[in-house]
Formats: structure tokens, sequence, C-alpha cells
């Protein structure tokens, strides 16, 4: 639950491709559906985060652990209806797992559930509690949320770093392969050819009326983008990537010249 809420905290969960943006409704998918609306607020995120978080920190502590399972049990099964109602198919496996695993965690506590919320009708009988001596269980539990959030907050510093600037939604200016201008139109969904630089190193191509995905790999200044079909016969394009003039130059996978320019889509009222 804890490495599931810090991705909530820097907007890294609910990630969708700038590319759906341009999709019909009635076209989108259940799942981008979901996730375009759960991480539309960021303050819904650091909540789910916060109360992700709470929990996963509560269960680790023997006096705050049974609070800590109902509100992990009131989450995952939120969790699992989401999951397998907008087909979160990536999700769905491992988040059952963990909703049974809050069930047999909460076993023991059945009895002590019924006392409280059925035989004495919800009220607290005060029982006094003996301390117990400190050993390494009692310190356990904080070495090990200390461990976890310095290997999360490492792991989300080089997610951070593995971002490139060129992420975005890009204008086709020109393209040329061997001096030749491609004539590229409008793609499926958008009124003007654009290249997607997606997260995930995905690349979407969106010309001649329809969409050409992509893996794009970038060292440096070095780009390399091999597309799932032809384009004019091109399979992969490798070369130099200039950011700030938005260029691309290099070489086709049959070794003729390649380059394309591109630029940042001028604001409407829609995108």
């Amino acid at each position: 639950m804890i490495s599931f809420a810090t991705p909530k905290f820097f907007s890294t969960q609910f990630q969708t491709f700038l590319h759906s943006g341009y999709v019909p409704l009635k076209e989108t998918s259940s799942f981008t559906l979901a996730w375009s609306f759960l991480g539309h607020s960021y303050a819904y995120n650091l909540f789910l985060g916060i109360a992700e978080f709470t929990a996963g920190t509560l269960v680790l502590f023997k006096r705050t652990r049974l609070l800590g399972l109902l509100l992990a049990l009131a989450l995952y099964t939120n969790i699992v209806i989401i999951d397998l109602e907008f087909q979160v198919v990536d999700a769905i496996v491992h988040a059952t797992i963990e909703f049974f695993i809050v069930i047999l965690l909460l076993v023991p506590y059945f009895q002590d559930l019924k006392t409280f919320f059925w035989d004495n009708g919800g009220k607290i009988k005060k029982e006094i509690l003996t301390p117990s001596k400190k050993n390494w269980k009692t310190y356990f539990p904080f070495g090990f949320l200390a461990v976890l959030l310095v290997a999360l907050l490492v792991e989300g510093i080089v997610h951070a770093k593995d971002e490139d600037e060129i992420r975005g939604e890009y204008l086709i200016n020109q393209c040329m392969v061997n001096q030749d201008t491609l004539i590229l139109k409008g793609g499926k969904y958008t009124q003007q050819p654009m290249v997607f630089f997606e997260f995930a190193n995905t690349c979407i191509l969106s010309v001649n009326g329809t969409s050409l995905w992509a893996d794009y790999f970038i060292t440096s200044d070095s780009v390399k983008i091999v597309l799932d079909k032809e384009l004019n016969g091109i399979k992969s394009i490798q070369g130099t990537l200039d950011r700030k003039a938005g260029k691309i130059v290099g070489k086709t996978d049959h070794g003729q010249s390649f380059f394309m320019q591109f630029s940042k889509p001028l604001p409407t009222k829609d995108h």
C-alpha cells in the first residue's frame, strides 16, 4: 500500500497517453477512461495516497494493525471493483491477491469485531493494557518503513531522470526522406499530422488517416524510433535529436537520409 501511495504524490500512477486526448469518448477504452478520470485531480490523488500510506503504516504496528486492516479492506474493495469493471488487466491479479491477504490478516480479529460491533453495539469496555517490553519487534516496523521510504525515493528520482524533456505532443511541420518531402496528412484522430512522445518510451505517429505506434530510445542527443508498421517503406529511424529546434536528422533502416521538423501545437479550447 505504501508502494502504491507514493506515486500518487508525484502524479506518476494514473498516466494516460497524450494521444488519448484526441480520441472520441465513444472509442476510448474503459481503462483509459478510468485512468484519465482518476488522474485528472491531483488533490484526489493526494487524498488516495495519504489514505493508502496511512493504512500501510498502521498495519506495521501491533496496536494500530486492526485499524490499518479495516482501512485497507475498504480501499482494496474499491480498487478490485475498479480494476474488474474498467478492465485494468495489469492490476487485477495483484490487487485481488492483496485483497485476500487483508482478509486473512483480519481473521484473528473476527471474534473481537463481532464482540465490539454486535455484542457491545459499538461500545468500548475499558481494559488496562500492560506495557510490553521493548525488543527488536518494537523497532522493526520503524526500520522497515524507513528503508522502504528511502528505496521509493531513490526509485522516484531515477524515474524522474529517465523522463526526457522531449515528452509531449507535436505538429509535424516537415518530413523528408532522401531530400524528397513526404506528403503527410492528418491522422485518424488528428486534423494535422502529429507525433506524440509518450511515457514508457512509446511514440505515436498520427498521420495519413491512421495511428502508427512505435518504441523510441533516447541516449543523450541520439534517438532511435522503431515503428510497429511501415511508413512509406520505413520501419525504423536512427539519428540525432535537437530538442530546442524540434528536429530529428538521421537515416532510415534502408540507409536513406531522414529529416523531421516538429513543433508544439497552438493551444485550443479542446486541447
